[in-house]
């Protein structure tokens, strides 16, 4: 079973602490929303929030295969 997420948005400790106190929750909901782990309102805010004002980067793992 594969359990690492194929993608996230990748910001810096710092910026997950001020996300998490910018929408009053803990750093772990941070951590589980840019992760994709969470898809509730708050943490599509939360991704949003980080790509469009802090320059998050929207990371994704694509398998190489050859052909």
């Amino acid at each position: 079973m594969d359990t690492a997420s194929k993608s996230y948005i990748e910001v810096t400790d710092e910026v997950q602490a001020k996300l998490a106190k910018v929408f009053n929750c803990t750093p772990k909901f941070v951590y589980m929303s840019l992760t994709y782990r969470k898809d509730t309102e708050l943490a599509r805010k939360i991704r949003y929030v980080a790509v469009s004002q802090y320059g998050g980067e929207p990371i994704r793992h694509c398998p190489e295969c050859e052909t």
